[in-house]
């Protein structure tokens, strides 16, 4: 299990995010007839989001069967989620204010309640702000401690049911998956009701859960020529003129890359990334986007100018946060630790 390389799989899932929220809203202020589209589909080929919440499926597993109890699952979860989201909280507060926007409202302090606990949301006042958004990125956040309530009183009973058992719960979410293309068409409420919940995505993540538990029939057993395989027919589909139906992507993506992202994991062999920034650049990126669409600086930067700028700034900023929280959360940790070994 420890000869894989999901290091590297979550640095492409955060970098393939990033690359789909800057190829928006760069050619948004330096429009290119034709980039725009070309570019957009030959970063939306592997969706980062469905490769997010396939390794959490998988990982979170792993994370839930070494857990002693479902009280230590849970404090490592908070752990893991918590400081950096309040440190990027208190962040973006900062660049909002230095940027002359009002942070002394009603709205603000709504939007810093539901923050620190993982809701992502704009406030009104702020709708015309750069991107429109605050942190258009977060939303996965409370989808993701979402799908780890559900695994944590769930495991147990999913692990016992059979193959025909897992095809069966596996259809229903293909459906809730399907039915909340239905639903967006209800009105603006019910979309933002149905995107804020963990059902349209849940099928991802649950396939991470399968193959997690059938590691050694599926993944672990080499060769992997299966998943190659399967990468090209994937490849193949996806550079053709047919495309199927789906929530936030197409529902053959939506079966084809969760294996593919976990084949891949142990395919690509023992790779390993130190420190893992992943989850710090989902937090950071959108605020450095906000700061370069808030200056313009798309406007007048050239594309290999901007994305440099773009990504240094994040990483940047990823890494200061991640050494900082490390710093910050050493005392918990060790008390965690030590609670741990009772």
């Amino acid at each position: 299990m420890n000869k894989n390389a999901f290091d590297v799989l979550r640095i492409f899932s955060a970098v393939q995010v990033m690359l789909l929220h800057f190829n928006a809203f760069f050619y948004q202020s330096a429009p290119i007839p034709g980039k725009h589209s070309a570019c957009r589909e030959i970063v939306r080929m592997f969706p980062g989001v469905v490769i997010l919440f396939t390794l959490s499926g998988f990982l979170i597993a792993a994370s839930y069967e070494n857990s002693s109890s479902v009280k230590e699952f849970f404090r490592k979860r908070i752990l893991r989620i918590y400081p950096p989201l309040w440190l990027c909280t208190i962040v973006n507060l900062l660049v909002l204010f230095c940027l002359g926007q009002d942070i002394f409202n009603k709205g603000m302090l709504i939007w810093l309640c539901t923050q620190i606990i993982g809701i992502a949301n704009t406030p009104a006042a702020l709708k015309g702000f750069a991107t429109g958004s605050i942190n258009g990125a977060l939303w996965t956040v409370f989808t993701e401690i979402q799908l780890y309530v559900v695994l944590a009183f769930t495991y147990r009973r999913v692990k016992k049911m059979s193959l025909w058992g897992w095809g069966a719960v596996g259809f229903l979410l293909l459906m809730c998956n399907l039915g909340a293309c239905y639903l967006q068409d209800f009105g603006h409420v019910i979309s933002k009701i149905v995107e804020r919940l963990f059902l349209p995505y849940a099928l991802w993540f649950y396939i991470g859960v399968f193959l997690y538990i059938y590691r050694e029939k599926f993944i672990l057993t080499p060769p992997h020529k299966w998943v190659l395989v399967l990468l090209l027919l994937f490849i193949l589909y996806k550079c053709g003129p047919i495309q199927a139906v789906g929530y936030y992507t197409d529902i053959v993506t939506s079966i084809c890359l969760p294996f593919i992202t976990i084949g891949m994991a142990y395919a690509l062999g023992d790779i390993h990334i130190k420190p893992d920034l992943s989850y710090h650049l989902f937090l950071y990126h959108w605020i450095v986007l906000n700061v370069l669409v808030h200056y313009g600086c798309f406007a007048v930067w050239s594309l290999a100018q901007s994305l440099a700028v773009f990504f240094t700034a994040s990483i940047g900023v990823s890494l200061l946060s991640y050494y900082l929280c490390a710093y910050l959360t050493k005392p918990w940790r060790r008390r965690f630790i030590r609670s741990s070994a009772r």
